[in-house]
C-alpha cells in the first residue's frame, strides 16, 4: 500500500493534514525470455519479474546443454560446426597418412593441408586391401601425389592413386597437382625374348578404383599421365624363323579415379591435365642380318577420362572446368644396315574423354558440365618406311568429347 500526502506541525507536532492510505497497485509483470538451450551453453525457461518493484513472478529454470548433432556420420557438430567427431582421428603430417592403411575402417580427416613431394608413398591401402572407412578432408588439401613406374619387372600390373581402392567415404577433400608415369622401354642386343610383355595399370588421383563413395571434392594444379611404350632391338645377325613380339599396355586413368563402380557425385575437376600416350618401335639388323618377315609391335589401350577412365557406377553433377589434353606420339622406325629390320608397328586404342573414357553398359553419368577435350598427335616413321606401320585407332567418339565409348546413360550433361 502507499499513503497520500500530509503535514504536521514541527513545533507541537499536531497533524495538520492527515495522510489516507493508498491500496496496493499490484505488479507490472514484464516477460523474461526463455533461451534456447545449444551444444555448446545451458538455456533457460521463460519467466517474469515485476517492472517496478524487480521482484521475480515467475522463475527461470535452467536448461541442460544439447548433445553434439554427429548425425550422418558428419565430421563436425550440425550444431554448433565446431565440435568434432569423437570417434575421427586427425591426420595432420604424411606419416599418419600412411598409417592409415593399417586401419582401413577408421574415421580419418585432415586438421591442415600436407603436401607430398618431398615423400614417397604408396597408395593407402596397398597390399592390404580396401578403404572402407570415411575420410574427410574438411576442406583441406594433399598435393603433389606421385606415383612413377619405370622399367620395373615388378609393376606390371599395379594401382595407383592416393588410394588403391576406396569402398568407403571420400568426402570434402582437394588434391593438388598430380605426376603419374608407366613406362616399360625394352632395350635390347640380339635379345628375342620380351622383356616385360603386357602391362597393366589403373590409376587415379583420389583412388585408382572406387567401390565406394567420392563427393564434394576438386582436383586442381596440374595433373600428367604419361604412358610410354618402347622396344628397341639390334641384332648383329639373325637365322631365318618367327620371332614376332608384342609389347602391350594397357592403362586405365582418371583425373579422379582410374575404375568407377561406386558414387562419383558434386565433384570438381579444375586442373589442368596431360595425358601423353607414347609408342615407339624401333628395329636394325646387322650387315649379316636375314632379311625376313618378323613383327615388332607397340600396342597402347586403356580407357582415360577427366573424371574417371572406366565407368561402371554413377557419375552426376560434376564439373570439368580444367583442360583436358590428349598427346598421341607415335613413331616406327626400320633401320637398315646391310639388310632390313623386321616389321615396325605402333598402335595406340586409347578411349579418351573429357568426362570419361569409356561409359560402360552400368555405367551412368548425369547432369556434368565440362570443357571440350583437345587432342594432339605426333605420328612419324623413320626408315625403310615400307616395313613401318602407324595405327592410330584412339576413339573420341561423344559430342564435344566428353567420353571415348558410351554403352550406358548418358544424359543431361553440358558444354561449360
Amino acid at each position: 500500500t502507499g499513503l497520500t500526502e500530509g503535514s504536521h506541525c514541527s513545533r507541537c507536532g499536531e497533524t495538520l493534514i492527515a495522510q489516507t492510505v493508498v491500496p496496493a497497485q499490484g505488479h507490472r509483470p514484464v516477460v523474461d525470455a526463455a533461451v534456447a538451450a545449444t551444444c555448446t551453453q545451458t538455456g533457460l525457461t521463460e519467466g517474469s519479474h515485476c517492472s517496478v518493484c524487480e521482484r521475480v513472478l515467475r522463475e527461470q529454470s535452467v536448461l541442460p546443454m544439447l548433445p553434439h548433432d554427429f548425425s550422418g556420420n558428419r565430421l563436425r557438430c550440425a550444431l554448433c560446426d565446431e565440435a568434432y567427431n569423437p570417434d575421427s582421428i586427425a591426420i595432420s603430417d604424411a606419416t599418419q597418412l600412411k598409417n592409415i592403411s593399417s586401419d582401413l575402417d577408421g574415421y580419418y580427416y585432415l586438421a591442415q593441408d600436407i603436401e607430398l613431394s618431398s615423400t614417397t608413398m604408396s597408395p593407402i591401402g596397398y597390399g592390404v586391401g580396401a578403404f572402407t572407412g570415411i575420410f574427410d578432408g574438411d576442406g583441406k588439401s594433399i598435393s603433389y601425389y606421385t606415383y612413377t613406374v619405370e622399367n620395373n619387372g615388378q609393376k606390371t600390373n599395379v594401382k595407383a592413386g592416393l588410394f588403391e581402392t576406396n569402398a568407403g567415404i571420400i568426402r570434402n577433400l582437394t588434391m593438388v597437382h598430380g605426376i603419374f608415369k608407366n613406362a616399360f622401354n625394352e632395350w635390347a642386343e640380339n635379345s628375342k625374348n620380351p622383356e616385360y610383355g603386357n602391362v597393366t595399370g589403373v590409376y587415379g588421383t583420389f583412388a585408382a578404383v572406387n567401390d565406394g563413395t567420392i563427393e564434394n571434392c576438386t582436383l586442381k594444379g596440374t595433373v600428367t599421365m604419361q604412358i610410354s611404350r618402347r622396344i628397341e632391338k639390334y641384332f648383329a645377325s639373325i637365322s631365318a624363323g618367327s620371332y614376332d613380339e608384342t609389347d602391350r599396355s594397357d592403362i586405365t586413368f582418371g583425373g579422379f579415379v582410374g575404375i568407377n563402380n561406386g558414387k562419383i557425385a558434386d565433384c570438381s575437376n579444375e586442373a589442368a591435365v596431360t595425358i601423353t600416350i607414347e609408342g615407339f618401335t624401333q628395329s636394325m639388323y646387322g650387315l649379316f642380318g636375314f632379311n625376313n618377315s618378323n613383327t615388332w609391335s607397340v600396342i597402347i589401350t586403356g580407357d582415360m577420362g577427366g573424371l574417371a577412365g572406366t565407368n561402371n557406377g554413377e557419375i552426376s553433377h560434376c564439373n570439368v572446368n580444367g583442360i583436358i589434353e590428349v598427346k598421341s606420339v607415335l613413331k616406327a622406325v626400320c633401320k637398315k644396315n646391310g639388310t632390313s629390320g623386321a616389321y615396325c608397328v605402333v598402335q595406340n586404342s586409347a578411349n579418351v574423354g573429357t568426362l570419361v573414357g569409356y561409359n560402360t553398359s552400368s555405367g551412368s553419368v548425369s547432369d556434368c558440365a565440362s570443357v571440350k577435350i583437345k587432342i594432339g598427335t605426333s605420328h612419324s616413321t623413320e626408315g625403310v618406311t615400307s616395313r613401318t606401320k602407324i595405327n592410330y585407332n584412339m576413339r573420341n567418339d561423344g559430342a564435344n568429347g566428353f567420353y571415348g565409348i558410351n554403352e550406358g546413360q548418358f544424359e543431361g550433361n553440358t558444354l561449360q
